[in-house]
């Protein structure tokens, strides 16, 4: 007997149900919240967060910049090996009737790529300017919750991004 596809089937019935729990509370009140949080790690602001630090000369942001781009080509091309080699299916995809309050970016959600950034950059932002950034996690965990919320993700999606983007910037400053 093969264990693996009886594990996967759990998984994902544990996952789906946790996700129809979660949609069947009255949340809508946090959508706005959300759609926020899920836009700030759309990219942009990876580009950004750096630039400010060299315009204000700060010393550590050439180290910074090297960490976070190394960090993010290498997390980038293995999420998309990683996501193209599981192909789960979004909760709209995998579940008749249901519709996210987003249209995702590309069609599988393991792992949630939001959510694997966010906490490669809050990881990255730690190691590299000190414990008193840790706080970004608080906003790496508002993307994660965000993109369960938006219906494009399952909770095991934004779970393993999360391992996933952290392990990266941790083996980069590592390897680095």
């Amino acid at each position: 007997m093969n264990i693996q596809p009886y594990v996967f089937h759990r998984i994902h019935d544990w996952d789906e149900s946790i996700f129809l729990r979660i949609h069947a509370t009255r949340f809508r009140t946090l959508l706005w919240f959300a759609r926020i949080s899920s836009a700030t790690a759309d990219g942009w602001g990876y580009l950004l967060i750096p630039l400010l630090l060299f315009a204000t000369h700060n010393p550590k942001a050439g180290h910074f910049f090297t960490l976070l781009t190394t960090a993010l080509l290498v997390e980038r091309i293995l999420y998309l090996i990683a996501k193209n080699t599981f192909k789960r299916k979004r909760p709209a995809q995998s579940m008749p009737g249901y519709q996210s309050y987003v249209t995702a970016s590309d069609r599988f959600s393991l792992p949630s790529g939001h959510t694997s950034a966010a906490f490669l950059f809050a990881t990255v932002t730690l190691l590299v300017f000190g414990p008193a950034l840790a706080v970004l996690y608080i906003w790496a965990a508002s993307v994660a919750v965000s993109r369960v919320l938006l219906g494009v993700h399952f909770p095991t999606g934004t779970i393993a991004g999360a391992l996933f983007g952290s392990c990266v910037a941790l083996l980069t400053y590592t390897y680095t």
